[in-house]
């Protein structure tokens, strides 16, 4: 798994790719807390567009980054769901609690 973190304004927006799946979610976890702890951001972006695969410790990876986000009043965006990631975050709950969009030009126009 790659992240990439990139700090827009008050938005901290995260590319991956690869997987997201028990062997990388504490990576995942670890830097994005990191990141979170340096600032307080309005909004966490996950663009996914070249995350390949993601389990159920990937979503609850998310989802503990969504809590710790929306503790701070802050929003938590996604983007790029391939179908298999789409599914399972769709089956989970996860796309109930977080805003998802087709792209990352198409969420960036509503932040």
């Amino acid at each position: 798994m790659d992240i990439n973190v990139q700090k827009k304004g008050e938005n901290l927006i995260v590319h991956l790719s690869g997987e997201l799946d028990h062997h990388t979610s504490n990576l995942f976890r670890e830097k994005i807390d990191r990141e979170l702890k340096k600032g307080i951001y309005d909004n966490l972006v996950l663009d996914l567009s070249n995350l390949s695969f993601m389990d159920s410790s990937g979503i609850g990876a998310v989802l503990g980054r969504y809590k710790k986000i929306k503790s701070q009043n802050g929003q938590v965006f996604a983007c790029g769901m391939n179908e298999q990631v789409k599914k399972l975050a769709e089956m989970s709950g996860l796309t109930k609690v977080i805003n998802y969009y087709q792209n990352l030009s198409e969420l960036e126009r509503k932040l």
